[in-house]
């Protein structure tokens, strides 16, 4: 395009303009935007627009690169004025729409490459004025979904703009609700995320479902290519006004399963918000939902699995509570799903519900069997891995009256093997949690070691290295420091060395479980241990011996051996029980070693005697 024309277009110039009208037509920039797209884009002048389009009416409709037409430029920049120009000249009908009245409704309808049209991006820029003149000059605007399946309104929805939502509403005679994967506006409404957060203001969160409810009441049946209404989307998101608003303009939807849109046979993944609600935990939209719907608790989703299982399964501890001090918890407590399981049998599989309650109800029935035969004790009982947890829920369910089914091998097995392999189940169990802590161990012993070993040979110092008969011999070697290091060095190489030896030594195939975890426990974690303190000492009193400075030497032994410390200290707080037995086989070995040597000491006193 021509410089001068250009940047008259950028100003408004019209005079400019005027002197190059006969080539308005074929002066395009690399994106092929005309005289009246770039005045779309840089200035509010309805008196240019109105001097371009007397020159040359065919702009009107003229699309760039991007399918955009000039109102769509200026619906996108926020120039009310321009827009308010172009509609006047389109309804105008010079040259091209002489001969068609409706020519300007065509233009307020074309869609850019994305398939917005002006109004598309009026709303996104939130610019209600030039909205406003868009659905008044066409209140039978189909509003077409875009490429992103975005409809108008389900974009004023998502940002919030319930202004724009409410003159939407009350203008256009038939307004599209749709948005991506089927879902509508009052999905969006319903879901309350953080785009809308941002815009609404404390309390505002509602007032698109209020508008949207007010004008389009059906929308509460439709449903997303989930199947889910939007009463399902706000049980998920615990939106508990929201799900007020929806129950008060239509309490049938509560009993509506998602999926059933697809098919009249109930899919296994059916379920009413009420199900949604207690899945995500939200105890106050389950009140709300069952103020208005006392009844719907009845209902069963896909699993046939009732609101007891999946507080249960999904352990809710507060929905569990509120659920068992209702009266009509006696319904549901020995009900089955799909594998007969009740909510009991669900609860040997959770890691940290607190079901006393659930197990002490009057009503419960300890004994039932699922559809495999077993009771909730056969299910603890027969667990692949006995945990400390199914130990617990093993004696509450006994406590309780609870007792074993023996369905399965049809007579009566025996008490004390039915114990045996229980306990068998359960010191494996164990054997393999020690035995996971203990390749940890392994790896610390192996690195100190290798640590020792090299330090070792690589004494502070260096050696020696001149002709004589110390040559090789360790600088250091007078030193009182130097002696500690290496006897410090010489303990760490050996009780690490130990410690890998016993790992290797002993596993469950070899010996007993009880003696192998014993072993673990007061050999192996002690010898480490004491290879560390050696490792220090052994690092502390290495830096002392090529010293000079005393100052420097007392900051080095006060430094290393004071951290040292209180990380021992720290090790005894959090750890006190498994200090102390440590403190005591350590106590032992040491009467063991001393008595040990007393007695040597005597051996060696009196055959001294007898020479």
């Amino acid at each position: 395009m021509d410089p001068q024309l250009y940047k008259a277009a950028q100003s408004g110039d019209s005079n400019v303009i005027r002197r190059c009208a006969d080539q308005l037509d074929s002066q395009l920039t690399p994106n092929q935007n005309t005289v009246l797209h770039i005045l779309a884009q840089f200035c509010d002048s309805s008196y240019a627009v109105e001097q371009i389009l007397g020159i040359n009416h065919s702009l009107l409709c003229k699309q760039n690169a991007k399918g955009n037409t000039a109102l769509h430029v200026a619906a996108r920049n926020r120039y009310s004025g321009v827009v308010r120009a172009l509609i006047d000249c389109a309804k105008n009908g010079e040259k091209p729409d002489k001969h068609n009245s409706e020519g300007w409704i065509k233009m307020l309808r074309l869609t850019n490459d994305n398939r917005d049209t002006a109004l598309h991006l009026a709303v996104r820029t939130n610019c209600y004025d030039i909205v406003e003149l868009l659905v008044k000059e066409d209140d039978e605007l189909p509003q077409p979904r875009n490429n992103a399946g975005e409809s108008p309104l389900y974009l004023a929805v998502e940002r919030g703009y319930h202004d724009i939502v409410d003159l939407i509403l009350g203008t256009c005679k038939s307004p599209s609700y749709h948005g991506p994967h089927f879902t509508t506006a009052l999905h969006r409404a319903a879901m309350g995320n953080s785009l809308v957060r941002k815009y609404f203001q404390s309390g505002d969160c509602t007032e698109c479902v209020k508008l949207l409810l007010g004008k389009l009441p059906n929308l509460t049946k439709e449903a997303d290519h989930d199947g889910q209404t939007a009463l399902h989307i706000a049980a998920k998101l615990g939106h508990q006004e929201v799900i007020k608003l929806l129950l008060s303009a239509d309490k049938s939807v509560a009993y509506i399963r998602s999926c059933q849109v697809y098919s009249m046979t109930k899919s296994k993944t059916s379920k009413t918000a009420l199900h949604v609600a207690v899945k995500y935990g939200h105890l106050n939209v389950v009140k709300e939902i069952l103020s208005h719907c006392p009844d719907c608790w009845e209902m069963c989703n896909g699993d046939n699995q009732n609101i007891l299982h999946l507080a249960v399964a999904k352990e809710q501890k507060q929905l569990l509570d509120f659920i068992l001090d209702n009266v009509w918890a006696s319904e549901l407590i020995n009900e089955g799903d799909l594998g007969g399981n009740t909510p009991l049998h669900l609860y040997a599989a959770t890691k940290n519900l607190d079901g006393c309650n659930l197990i002490s109800h009057i009503h419960a029935d300890k004994n039932a069997f699922n559809f495999a035969n077993f009771t909730p004790l056969d299910v603890v009982v027969q667990a692949p891995d006995q945990t400390e947890r199914l130990n617990v829920i093993k004696g509450e369910l006994e406590r309780n009256g609870a007792t074993r089914g023996f369905r399965r091998s049809g007579t009566r097995l025996k008490g004390k093997r039915e114990e045996a392999l229980y306990k068998s189940n359960q010191c494996n169990q164990l054997a393999k949690d020690s035995k996971r802590k203990d390749d940890t161990y392994l790896i610390v012993a192996a690195l100190i070691v290798t640590v020792t070993f090299a330090a070792g040979f690589t004494v502070p110092g260096g050696y020696e290295s001149s002709d004589g008969p110390n040559k090789g011999m360790a600088v250091l070697r007078h030193k009182p420091s130097f002696i500690v290091f290496v006897i410090a060095d010489m303990i760490a190489l050996a009780y690490a060395s130990a410690a890998v030896f016993l790992q290797f030594k002993f596993s469950p195939s070899e010996i007993d479980c009880e003696r192998w975890l014993w072993y673990s426990k007061s050999n192996t974690h002690w010898n480490i241990r004491v290879a560390l303190m050696a490792m220090v000492t052994a690092f502390v009193s290495g830096l002392f011996a090529v010293l000079s400075s005393p100052l420097i030497k007392a900051l080095v032994c006060y430094s290393g051996i004071t951290s040292f410390l209180v990380f021992m200290g720290f090790f005894v707080i959090f750890t006190t029980e498994d200090y102390y037995f440590w403190l005591r086989n350590a106590g032992n070995r040491c009467k063991i070693i001393f008595s040990l040597w007393c007695g040597r000491l005597r051996i060696a006193i009196v055959r001294f005697r007898s020479w």
